[in-house]
């Protein structure tokens, strides 16, 4: 296969077998990717343990040994990981050969406990058992889920970083394309490793400008300067600079930040209120509605979900021949049969930002596990090529979808414009 034949085009099948042993080495800038974790999540076979722990970390170590050979060297990757099995993926990619940098912890507030009430659990066993129920009432087996890893590794390189930067041209992140924006769309904060996403009803009304520190004191270093006793001897920080003013707000102490209205139970709304001066996260909504595309079987479509209303349980309905997953599920029909989505789709602006971090400019990013696109959107609206293989073939129907729409604009794309823009 020609390496033009790799570009930008999403390959149906099993990364190890179809894509990654056509990539030749040091050749990709980047690795964004959303593996599996190993939990079976909603009974999917793709989300299996293999077997258990170390079963799955071998399959893993053996996906990630070849990702690395073809990443160049000093590339850097952010690989999501559930908190729960996330020691799994980091044991696989350090077994792998990749370098684990930091773990970026991203919170939210729409998680779902899948646990199980203990007492109800009891009380099936018979009446006779209604004493020993009453005890476990309000006992559980899980907390919800209010946050996800997304792992920072790199690829160990060549001499030091400015030589690996200079020979290869990867070997560091983008701190100044991802700092924290002030309202004037300039560069602020150093980003951190700790994200927060707003719920879904949550809208951005504008920007307000807020206290930096208390009593309205503009933040500076003074005396050591920003690298302490190693300013200047860096070679980054010019001597001279010790205690110059590199704070972020204005003269009185005022910083420009973003105006949300949030909904109850809202993450950022609750880190918000314990403070009153400005916060030092980064902030991005989860995936709207609109991002969460899915397959109609009774008509042959792929679309996003619809707005959901306060009094709907669900948001997913076909516009075109009206099937709705609540009418599905009521009627004792398999839903994945008639409207198949993806359970942990990830929000876009969320993709593009952890692009931007670890992608030169033009730079190639490869996911080897793509699900529904989200991460090739977010590398096309960043300017980046792209390298991407999913093995389910109706997550790479509606991947191609999402694309499609994304660059014509379109609300819905039928079956046949999708399988004809798949590639086998």
């Amino acid at each position: 296969m020609e390496f033009d034949d790799l570009l930008n085009i999403l390959h149906c099948g099993y990364c190890e077998t179809q894509l990654l042993p056509e990539i030749p080495d040091n050749t990709v800038h980047s690795l964004v990717t959303d593996p599996p974790a190993g939990i079976s999540i909603l009974t999917h076979e793709w989300d299996g343990d293999k077997g258990g722990r170390d079963e799955w970390i071998h399959w893993m170590r053996g996906i990630m040994a070849q990702v690395t050979r073809v990443l160049r060297p000093g590339a850097y990757g952010v690989v999501w990981a559930l908190p729960r099995t996330s020691h799994w993926t980091a044991m696989a990619l350090e077994n792998a050969g990749l370098e684990i940098r930091d773990v970026i912890t991203h919170h939210f507030s729409s998680g779902y406990p899948g646990s199980r009430d203990i007492g109800k659990e009891i009380l099936k066993k018979g009446e006779e058992m209604s004493g020993e129920s009453k005890l476990w009432t309000g006992w559980w087996t899980n907390l919800k889920p209010g946050s996800e890893h997304w792992i920072l590794v790199r690829k160990p390189p060549e001499g030091t970083t400015a030589e690996n930067v200079i020979k290869w041209g990867v070997g560091a992140i983008n701190i100044d394309a991802t700092r924290l924006l002030d309202g004037d769309g300039n560069s602020g904060r150093w980003p951190p490793n700790v994200i927060y996403s707003h719920r879904d009803e949550c809208r951005l009304l504008g920007v307000e400008h807020k206290l930096t520190s208390p009593g309205g004191k503009r933040a500076r270093w003074k005396n050591m300067g920003i690298w302490g006793e190693m300013q200047g001897r860096d070679g980054l920080t010019p001597q001279g600079q010790v205690g110059a003013d590199i704070g972020y707000s204005d003269e009185e102490g005022f910083e420009p930040v973003e105006v949300w209205v949030c909904a109850p139970g809202c993450a950022v709304a609750a880190l918000e209120g314990q403070q009153e001066m400005a916060a030092r996260f980064f902030y991005v909504a989860k995936a709207h509605a609109s991002e969460r595309w899915f397959h109609c079987a009774v008509c042959d479509s792929y679309q996003p979900q619809s707005e959901r209303k306060p009094h709907e349980a669900h948001a997913m309905w076909c516009e075109t021949c009206g099937v709705h997953f609540g009418d599905a599920l009521h009627r004792g029909h398999d839903v994945r049969c008639e409207l198949t989505f993806h359970p942990a789709q990830k929000s876009i602006g969320l993709m593009q930002r952890f692009i931007r971090l670890v992608t030169p400019p033009n730079g190639i990013v490869l996911d080897p596990f793509a699900g529904t696109g989200t991460t090739l959107i977010a590398a096309q609206r960043e300017g980046m090529r792209w390298m991407a293989c999913e093995q389910d073939q109706m997550y790479t129907a509606i991947a191609q979808a999402r694309m499609r729409a994304d660059q014509t604009g379109e609300s819905q794309v039928d079956r046949a414009t999708s399988q004809a823009m798949m590639e086998f």
